[in-house]
Order: C-alpha cells, then structure tokens, then sequence
C-alpha cells in the first residue's frame, strides 16, 4: 500500500488495521442481482476501497427500470433502461474501482474460482443453486416489505443450502414466514412481475402476516438497515475480520414492525430451546 492509498483510507485502516486495508483493497467481488437493496449494500462496501465488481442483474430476465426502482435506488437510474446501465455510477464513491458487468452466461466455474466472494440478492433458486458449487464465501440478502434478512455461507461453518435456510420454519417467527413465502411466490413466476408478485404473497399470507407487507415488497428505510448491515458482514469476511454473524448463528432477521435484530441459527440444535434471555435483540431505535 502505498502512501497516498494509506492516506486516502486512514480512518478504515485505523479501524481495522492495515492487513484488512489490503484484502479489502484487492477483493473482487460478484454481485447478483442489482436492485435497490444491493444499492445500499454496494455504496458501503465500495466506499471501503474493493478494487473490483462483477455485476449481474437478473430478475426472471425482466430487468427493465421502473418507477419504483428509481425511488428506491441510490445509483441514478434512468427510467427506460437496464437497472444495471448504471452501475458505473457506484463510481462516484470509488473511483479506482473497476467494475465489470455480466448477463448470467457469464457465471461460470472459471469466474467463481477468481472472485473472493459472492453478494445476491436475487431469490431465484436456479441461480442460487449455480453459484453454491463453488466454496467461496457466499452472502445472500433479501428484504421484504417491512423484513430483511441475510445468511451467510462458507464463512463460519455454515455450509447449508441458502434455499434451505429461506424454506426453514425455524425459529417460528413471522418476519421469516414472510420471507419464505416470498421465496416460494418469486420462484413459481415464469416472469417477473412485482405486481403480482406482491399480489400473491399478499393473499397467501395469514392476516397476522399482512401488516409486515402495508409497504409494498420494497422499502427504502428496510434497505437502508438491513443494506448497511449486510455491506458491513462483506468487509468483515473480506477483511478476515470476525463477523457480527457466528458459528452458532449464521443469520440475521430484521422485523420492521416491532423495530428489532438479531442474529439467529439456521437450523434448531439439538435439546436447545431459544428462550427469552438467550434471544437478545439489538433495539435500533
């Protein structure tokens, strides 16, 4: 590192010492799935000086810009266009990063060998399926309405199907449920249509569930928390640094409604039982 670099990123390298500044600043990233989540996820992990993006926007093949995406999303889109036509814009907060963009044929074993993780947020199961064959650190991220979650995988242990993780009824908590039924709904669309989708979840969900959904299927103070938490998950793994995230909880759950997070297992232990002193929530008012 030399001394303009050292200077430009002080602050960072004060925070996490000068060996997570140089993985950091030669991390090659692939990132799925350019949408507004991904956007908040983006501007903070490449303000931290990652070198280089691969970017993939996929959404069923409907990656046409709506009104809906630009109110959301941080990056400038131009109404008409690909979503990822503005990718270069993530420029503006790092101007030596070099960024690559890709359609899904270009997701390949060759790719997944040289990247030094893997960020999606899109929840279509053949593409999850595809990247999960290679070993590399892997953070998957969604939100929904009022929910956020994220998992992480091969970091920590944790080496279970992401679609496992998102179909898993544990624990039983209603942010999850809508999660999982989002899943479900966004994988048996030919389509993409985020009208209907959200019709769909809508009326599959339980009256208990609804008012995790008054927003529509994105909100941008959602993005904003859960974002935010994800890019800063990237930094640790990318920085060998320890992870808010652990080998007993690989997940995190964000309940807009009630205002809370918190890490969670991705699968129940045997003779353990989550109870209300060991379920300790980060209160994020």
């Amino acid at each position: 590192m030399n001394k303009e670099t050292a200077k430009l990123y002080d602050r960072s390298i004060r925070t996490w010492g000068v060996d997570a500044q140089n993985r950091i600043l030669s991390a090659h990233l692939l990132i799925i799935g350019y949408d507004a989540l991904m956007s908040e996820i983006l501007k903070n992990v490449v303000i931290s000086g990652v070198s280089k993006l691969t970017v993939c926007d996929t959404f069923k093949s409907q990656n046409v810009l709506t009104t809906q995406d630009d109110k959301n999303h941080l990056f400038s889109p131009v109404i008409g266009k690909d979503r990822v036509d503005s990718v270069n814009n993530v420029n503006s907060v790092n101007t030596e990063l070099k960024v690559e963009i890709i359609d899904e044929s270009g997701i390949t074993e060759d790719l997944l060998s040289k990247v030094s993780m893997v960020v999606i947020t899109s929840p279509e199961e053949k593409i999850i399926s595809k990247i999960e064959t290679c070993g590399n650190p892997i953070l998957f991220c969604r939100s929904v309405g009022y929910t956020g979650v994220f998992y992480l995988k091969n970091v920590n242990g944790h080496t279970k199907n992401i679609k496992d993780c998102i179909v898993s009824q544990y624990p039983p908590l209603p942010a999850r449920e809508v999660q999982r039924l989002y899943y479900d709904q966004f994988n048996k669309q030919t389509t993409y249509n985020q009208y209907l989708l959200f019709k769909n979840v809508l009326e599959t969900s339980e009256e208990c569930l609804k008012v995790y959904l008054g927003v529509g299927l994105d909100w941008a103070p959602v993005n904003s928390i859960v974002g935010s938490l994800a890019a800063q998950e990237v930094i640790n793994v990318i920085g060998g640094r320890e992870t808010y995230t652990s080998k007993e909880c690989g997940a995190f759950l964000y309940d807009g409604v009630n205002n809370i997070g918190d890490v969670f297992p991705t699968e129940k232990a045997e003779n353990k039982t989550i109870t209300k002193v060991e379920h300790k929530c980060i209160d994020l008012d």
